[in-house]
């Protein structure tokens, strides 16, 4: 018996007005190679503000994308402006 547990991002999604990326992370285990008791979810969402250092260089290269200096500022007047509420 060779119980491995994986954890991989399986979709990135593009979605609002200041272009968040949400992503969805599976995890599973596998007793060789057979998926063991299904696979569960977990689900995030990057701003255009957030840190993305730690994702995955797939996660990383959609950001730099999206993440335009336009989007980038816009994201951060509209933040300031309605933190103020």
């Amino acid at each position: 018996m060779s119980l491995i547990k994986i954890s991989k991002i399986d979709k990135i999604e593009i979605v609002g007005d200041f272009n968040h990326v949400q992503c969805r992370q599976a995890i599973w285990v596998e007793d060789n190679g057979v998926i063991v008791g299904g696979k569960k979810y977990n689900r995030y969402v990057i701003a255009p503000s957030d840190d993305v250092s730690s994702e995955t260089k797939e996660t990383r290269d959609i950001c730099a994308v999206v993440h335009t200096k336009a989007i980038k500022d816009a994201y951060k007047i509209h933040s300031e402006n309605t933190s103020n509420l």
